[in-house]
Protein backbone atom coordinates (compact mmCIF):
# COMPACT_ATOMS: atom_id res chain seq x y z
CA UNK A 1 0.00 0.00 0.00
CA UNK A 2 1.07 3.59 -0.59
CA UNK A 3 2.09 5.73 2.41
CA UNK A 4 -0.55 8.15 3.71
CA UNK A 5 0.66 11.74 4.21
CA UNK A 6 -1.06 13.89 6.83
CA UNK A 7 -0.05 17.56 7.10
CA UNK A 8 -0.56 19.36 10.39
CA UNK A 9 -1.16 23.05 11.08
CA UNK A 10 1.37 25.78 11.75
CA UNK A 11 1.76 26.90 15.38
CA UNK A 12 -0.02 30.09 16.39
CA UNK A 13 1.85 33.26 15.40
CA UNK A 14 4.32 31.26 13.26
CA UNK A 15 2.54 30.97 9.89
CA UNK A 16 5.75 30.56 7.90
CA UNK A 17 7.11 27.67 9.94
CA UNK A 18 7.30 24.21 8.38
CA UNK A 19 4.10 22.37 9.18
CA UNK A 20 4.51 19.01 10.95
CA UNK A 21 3.99 16.01 8.70
CA UNK A 22 2.91 12.47 9.61
CA UNK A 23 3.58 9.75 7.03
CA UNK A 24 1.67 6.58 7.86
CA UNK A 25 1.98 3.01 6.66
CA UNK A 26 5.59 3.30 5.44
CA UNK A 27 7.19 0.04 4.35
CA UNK A 28 10.47 -0.83 6.10
CA UNK A 29 11.91 -1.31 2.60
CA UNK A 30 10.89 2.14 1.32
CA UNK A 31 14.34 3.61 0.73
CA UNK A 32 12.95 6.72 -0.94
CA UNK A 33 11.85 7.86 2.53
CA UNK A 34 14.12 5.96 4.92
CA UNK A 35 17.39 6.90 3.21
CA UNK A 36 16.88 10.59 4.00
CA UNK A 37 17.46 12.10 7.43
CA UNK A 38 14.73 14.65 8.17
CA UNK A 39 15.83 17.86 9.91
CA UNK A 40 12.27 19.12 10.19
CA UNK A 41 9.07 17.97 11.96
CA UNK A 42 8.43 14.74 10.06
CA UNK A 43 7.26 11.54 11.75
CA UNK A 44 6.99 8.24 9.88
CA UNK A 45 4.93 5.28 11.07
CA UNK A 46 6.42 1.92 10.09
CA UNK A 47 4.24 -1.12 10.88
CA UNK A 48 6.58 -3.95 11.91
CA UNK A 49 5.19 -7.48 12.16
CA UNK A 50 6.39 -9.57 15.10
CA UNK A 51 4.26 -12.57 16.02
CA UNK A 52 4.94 -12.61 19.78
CA UNK A 53 5.05 -8.86 20.53
CA UNK A 54 2.77 -9.17 23.60
CA UNK A 55 4.47 -12.28 25.00
CA UNK A 56 8.01 -11.12 24.27
CA UNK A 57 8.20 -7.29 24.44
CA UNK A 58 12.01 -7.25 24.67
CA UNK A 59 12.29 -9.47 21.61
CA UNK A 60 9.97 -7.11 19.76
CA UNK A 61 11.96 -4.06 20.90
CA UNK A 62 15.24 -5.53 19.70
CA UNK A 63 13.72 -6.70 16.41
CA UNK A 64 12.13 -3.31 15.71
CA UNK A 65 15.24 -1.26 16.56
CA UNK A 66 17.57 -3.54 14.58
CA UNK A 67 15.28 -3.32 11.55
CA UNK A 68 15.21 0.48 11.74
CA UNK A 69 18.96 0.60 12.42
CA UNK A 70 19.78 -1.33 9.26
CA UNK A 71 17.12 0.17 7.00
CA UNK A 72 17.01 3.88 7.92
CA UNK A 73 19.58 6.67 7.63
CA UNK A 74 21.00 8.37 10.71
CA UNK A 75 22.52 7.40 14.05
CA UNK A 76 21.96 10.44 16.23
CA UNK A 77 18.89 9.74 18.35
CA UNK A 78 16.55 6.91 19.31
CA UNK A 79 13.27 7.32 21.18
CA UNK A 80 11.63 4.42 23.03
CA UNK A 81 8.14 4.48 24.54
CA UNK A 82 7.59 1.70 27.08
CA UNK A 83 5.28 1.45 30.07
CA UNK A 84 6.86 1.32 33.51
CA UNK A 85 5.52 -2.14 34.38
CA UNK A 86 7.00 -3.78 31.29
CA UNK A 87 10.35 -2.04 31.75
CA UNK A 88 10.60 -2.99 35.43
CA UNK A 89 9.65 -6.61 34.74
CA UNK A 90 12.40 -6.90 32.12
CA UNK A 91 14.85 -4.40 33.61
CA UNK A 92 18.13 -6.26 33.09
CA UNK A 93 17.31 -7.32 29.55
CA UNK A 94 16.04 -3.84 28.74
CA UNK A 95 19.22 -2.18 30.09
CA UNK A 96 21.38 -4.56 28.06
CA UNK A 97 19.42 -3.78 24.90
CA UNK A 98 19.66 -0.02 25.40
CA UNK A 99 23.41 -0.35 25.98
CA UNK A 100 23.78 -2.27 22.71
CA UNK A 101 21.87 0.13 20.44
CA UNK A 102 24.32 2.20 18.31
CA UNK A 103 22.71 5.61 18.72
CA UNK A 104 24.35 8.67 20.29
CA UNK A 105 21.26 9.64 22.29
CA UNK A 106 18.58 7.32 23.66
CA UNK A 107 15.45 8.87 25.13
CA UNK A 108 13.23 6.49 27.10
CA UNK A 109 9.75 8.01 27.45
CA UNK A 110 11.26 11.43 26.78
CA UNK A 111 12.29 13.42 23.71
CA UNK A 112 15.96 12.48 23.08
CA UNK A 113 17.03 16.02 22.16
CA UNK A 114 16.37 17.28 25.69
CA UNK A 115 19.99 16.24 26.13
CA UNK A 116 20.87 19.56 24.44
CA UNK A 117 19.86 21.38 27.63
CA UNK A 118 22.18 19.25 29.80
CA UNK A 119 25.77 20.30 29.20
CA UNK A 120 27.19 17.47 31.30
CA UNK A 121 25.89 14.90 28.83
CA UNK A 122 27.29 14.04 25.42
CA UNK A 123 25.43 15.09 22.27
CA UNK A 124 26.49 13.51 18.99
CA UNK A 125 26.39 10.36 16.89
CA UNK A 126 27.47 6.97 18.18
CA UNK A 127 31.26 6.47 17.80
CA UNK A 128 32.15 5.10 14.39
CA UNK A 129 28.77 5.97 12.87
CA UNK A 130 29.07 8.99 10.60
CA UNK A 131 25.64 9.16 8.94
CA UNK A 132 24.57 12.02 11.25
CA UNK A 133 27.99 13.70 11.33
CA UNK A 134 31.20 13.18 13.27
CA UNK A 135 32.31 14.13 16.75
CA UNK A 136 30.22 15.36 19.67
CA UNK A 137 29.66 18.33 21.97
CA UNK A 138 28.74 18.68 25.62
CA UNK A 139 30.35 16.27 28.09
CA UNK A 140 31.16 19.08 30.53
CA UNK A 141 32.15 16.48 33.15
CA UNK A 142 34.87 15.27 30.75
CA UNK A 143 33.98 11.59 30.78
CA UNK A 144 36.53 9.64 28.78
CA UNK A 145 35.24 8.49 25.36
CA UNK A 146 31.48 8.45 26.13
CA UNK A 147 29.43 6.42 23.67
CA UNK A 148 25.95 7.76 24.26
CA UNK A 149 23.66 9.79 26.48
CA UNK A 150 20.59 8.05 27.93
CA UNK A 151 17.60 9.98 29.28
CA UNK A 152 14.87 8.15 31.18
CA UNK A 153 11.45 9.28 32.40
CA UNK A 154 8.29 7.53 33.63
CA UNK A 155 5.81 6.56 30.93
CA UNK A 156 3.21 8.92 32.39
CA UNK A 157 4.08 12.03 34.36
CA UNK A 158 2.47 15.43 34.88
CA UNK A 159 4.95 17.80 33.14
CA UNK A 160 5.12 15.81 29.88
CA UNK A 161 2.43 17.72 28.00
CA UNK A 162 3.63 21.02 29.39
CA UNK A 163 7.22 20.44 28.30
CA UNK A 164 7.09 18.40 25.11
CA UNK A 165 4.09 19.87 23.27
CA UNK A 166 4.87 23.55 22.88
CA UNK A 167 4.97 26.37 20.39
CA UNK A 168 8.30 27.89 19.31
CA UNK A 169 7.48 30.93 21.44
CA UNK A 170 7.05 28.80 24.55
CA UNK A 171 10.19 26.80 23.73
CA UNK A 172 12.23 29.99 23.50
CA UNK A 173 10.81 31.21 26.81
CA UNK A 174 11.40 27.88 28.52
CA UNK A 175 15.04 27.53 27.51
CA UNK A 176 15.76 31.17 28.30
CA UNK A 177 14.40 30.63 31.82
CA UNK A 178 16.26 27.34 32.14
CA UNK A 179 19.54 29.08 31.24
CA UNK A 180 18.94 31.78 33.84
CA UNK A 181 18.18 29.14 36.47
CA UNK A 182 21.33 27.17 35.61
CA UNK A 183 23.48 30.31 35.84
CA UNK A 184 21.86 31.63 39.01
CA UNK A 185 19.80 28.97 40.85
CA UNK A 186 17.49 30.55 43.43
CA UNK A 187 13.79 30.67 44.28
CA UNK A 188 13.11 33.55 41.88
CA UNK A 189 14.65 31.92 38.80
CA UNK A 190 13.11 28.57 39.79
CA UNK A 191 9.64 30.12 40.05
CA UNK A 192 10.11 31.80 36.66
CA UNK A 193 11.14 28.46 35.15
CA UNK A 194 8.06 26.69 36.55
CA UNK A 195 5.84 29.50 35.23
CA UNK A 196 7.27 28.97 31.74
CA UNK A 197 6.84 25.18 31.93
CA UNK A 198 3.34 25.04 33.41
CA UNK A 199 1.74 28.30 32.26
CA UNK A 200 3.83 29.48 29.33
CA UNK A 201 4.32 32.95 30.87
Amino acid sequence: ENPEIIEGTSPDNFPNQQRPILIRNVSIDNQDLLSREAWCPVLMELPIEYERSEEDPMGYLEYAVRRVETKSYGSLGLGILINDKTMKKNQQQFDNLVASFPFGIVGINIWPLFVNSMSMLKWGAFPGYTASGQGSIGNANLYRKPEKAILTAPFSYLPRKSVEVMSPRKAGLLFSRMTKYKLKPNLTTQAALFAAVLLGI
